[in-house]
């Protein structure tokens, strides 16, 4: 309504949209049919955060390629000045990032009771959401098996300590790439992926299986220096072309 009315008020107002927020397969409002959009009403163009939101938008989703132009992130931007994780080696702390919903705490929590089992050589760090009670899922679905501690401190510090960040939908793990830190996509027994790196970047597993999940931690933890250097710099660099910095020159997209 709001692209119906600028356009009936003037015929030479320029409409821009702009899309501020990771993507997922659970974005369904994103998915447009073959020329789709021009029956409906449609911005002139549309400034996207970066350049992987772009592909997606106009690869997989069918939004014009020629009202698409890369910007930079103006809400979701990566925090430079912190250090890259140097290699892979033994991991000990894992750090658990929990967004979206109640269902995806009770999920999760489940999820790890059933991969810890039978036993647990990991520090477990569960991050909740801010505007999320963690004790209400605890209500729902109290861990019998894992032992874990609550964080709620600065982000930076957290990621700074961390081994591994294994993730449901939380955009930590964008930032877990950023500084090279490994990430592992918890699947749960969602129809539509809430992963926000669900188009497979480097330095990214997935794993839908408990039973599977200490193994596929141990075979991160094996990576060879070289091959595990090589995940880090495609990781970052896919990082770097999702969430463009917000500087003087790619501002200028918004002119």
């Amino acid at each position: 309504m709001i692209i119906l009315a600028a356009a009936a008020s003037s015929s030479e107002a320029k409409i821009s949209g702009y899309q501020h927020a990771s993507l997922t397969s659970k974005h369904t409002n994103f998915y447009l049919e073959k020329d789709e959009y021009r029956e409906i009403p449609f911005p002139d163009e549309i400034i996207t955060m970066g350049h992987v939101t772009k592909d997606l938008m106009g690869n997989l989703w069918n939004f014009p390629l020629d009202r698409l132009k890369v910007g930079c992130a103006l809400r979701q931007s990566l925090a430079p000045g912190a250090q890259t994780k140097k290699s892979a080696g033994k991991i000990d702390k894992i750090l658990i990032p929990l967004a979206s919903s109640l269902e995806e705490y009770v999920g999760a929590l489940e999820f790890l009771d059933k991969a810890f089992l039978k036993s647990q050589p990991y520090e477990l760090i569960i991050r909740p959401h801010p505007i999320i009670d963690f004790e209400k899922a605890l209500k729902v679905q109290l861990p019998r098996h894992i032992k874990y501690r609550l964080d709620t401190g600065p982000l930076r510090e957290s990621l700074a300590c961390a081994d591994l960040v294994m993730y449901v939908s939380s955009t930590v793990s964008l930032e877990a790439i950023a500084l090279g830190i490994p990430v592992i996509c918890i699947a749960l027994k969602d129809v539509l992926s809430p992963d926000p790196l669900f188009n497979g970047p480097s330095l990214k597993w997935d794993c839908a299986d408990p039973e599977k999940l200490q193994n596929l931690i141990e075979e991160i933890s094996g990576i060879e220096k070289g091959r595990f250097v090589e995940f880090q710099k495609e990781g970052q660099e896919y990082s770097r072309l999702y969430c463009i910095p917000a500087t003087e020159e790619s501002m200028k997209a918004f002119i």
